[in-house]
C-alpha cells in the first residue's frame, strides 16, 4: 500500500508540473494562439538554434515540423536514439543533413535544434512536440526569420568625417516593407539620410548613407516594426583623425626639414 501511494504521489506530481509547464508556456506567448511566439533571428548562410524544453527527460520521441505549409514538413525527429541522422526515414528534403539535437542534454528535457547554414525558405513557423506524453498542449512554437544581411562600408572622407554607406539586397516580399538604421555600438540610431528603396536587378535594395563624426563601432540594421524580422551587418570601425593632430604631423615635419636646411647652409 505504501509503494502504491509513493508511485501515486510520483505520477501526480509529474502531471502537475506538466499543467504548471503549460500554464507557464501559455503566459509567457509560447503557444501558437498567442501573437507573441517565440522570434529567432539569422541571417542567410549561418545558423540558427530553435528552443524546446520541458522539465522532464526527452529521451523517448520529440518531433519538429515546420507548420507553415500544407503539408506540415518533418525537420527533425528523434526517437529512442533513432533519428533523421542517423538512417530513420521521411525528413523533408530541404532539411537533410542540415538539423542537429543536442544529445548531452536530452536528460534535462532539451529537444532544441539548431538548423545550419539557413536559407530565405527556411522562414516561418516551427513546433516541437512530445508526442509520448499524450498531452498535446505542450506543444511548442517558435517563428524563424531568416533575412539577408546587410552590408557596411566607408565611402569617402567628408570634411573630417566619414560618409558611411549601409546596403541590403533581396526579395522584394522581405525588404518593401522594411526600415534601415544605422547604429552605434551601444545600439543608438545615427543620424542619417532617408532611405533610398529601388529595384536592382531581380531583387529589391535598400541604401542609406550617414556622414559619422564621431569614432567608434557602428552596424546596420534592417528590420520591420510590425514584425520581429530584425537583421544586422558586421561591426566596422570609423576612424577619425582630427584636423589637429593632422597639422601637428605636417607642422612637425616641415619644422624638421627648416632646421636640416639651415644645418646644412652653416656647414657650407
Amino acid at each position: 500500500m505504501n509503494f502504491f501511494l509513493i508511485v501515486l504521489n510520483t505520477q501526480t506530481t509529474m502531471v502537475l508540473l506538466l499543467l504548471l509547464s503549460v500554464c507557464v508556456l501559455t503566459y509567457t506567448g509560447q503557444t501558437f494562439g498567442d501573437k507573441n511566439v517565440p522570434c529567432v533571428n539569422a541571417a542567410a548562410g549561418s545558423d540558427a538554434i530553435l528552443n524546446c524544453k520541458l522539465p522532464v527527460n526527452t529521451h523517448q520521441i520529440f518531433d519538429w515540423k515546420k507548420t507553415d505549409t500544407s503539408p506540415a514538413q518533418e525537420v527533425f525527429l528523434y526517437e529512442r536514439g533513432s533519428h533523421y541522422n542517423n538512417g530513420k526515414s521521411g525528413q523533408n528534403e530541404h532539411f537533410i543533413k542540415r538539423v542537429e539535437f543536442f544529445e548531452d542534454q536530452l536528460q534535462f528535457g532539451n529537444a532544441s535544434i539548431r538548423i545550419k547554414n539557413t536559407k530565405l525558405t527556411d522562414s516561418g513557423i516551427y513546433s516541437c512536440e512530445f508526442p509520448k506524453l499524450d498531452l498535446p498542449e505542450l506543444k511548442t512554437y517558435v517563428k524563424l526569420v531568416v533575412g539577408t544581411k546587410p552590408t557596411i562600408r566607408i565611402v569617402k572622407d567628408e570634411n573630417g568625417a566619414k560618409r558611411v554607406e549601409c546596403k541590403v539586397r533581396g526579395p522584394s516580399t522581405q525588404l518593401n516593407n522594411s526600415v534601415m538604421e544605422l547604429q552605434n555600438s551601444k545600439n543608438i540610431n545615427v543620424a542619417a539620410e532617408t532611405p533610398k528603396k529601388y529595384q536592382d536587378g531581380n531583387y529589391f535594395a535598400i541604401s542609406l548613407e550617414a556622414v559619422v563624426t564621431t569614432k567608434g563601432h557602428y552596424h546596420c540594421v534592417v528590420k520591420q516594426e510590425e514584425s520581429c524580422y530584425q537583421i544586422s551587418s558586421d561591426e566596422t570601425l570609423v576612424d577619425l583623425l582630427s584636423g589637429s593632430s593632422k597639422g601637428l604631423i605636417h607642422g612637425g615635419l616641415l619644422g624638421v626639414g627648416v632646421l636640416i636646411s639651415i644645418a646644412f647652409a652653416t656647414v657650407l
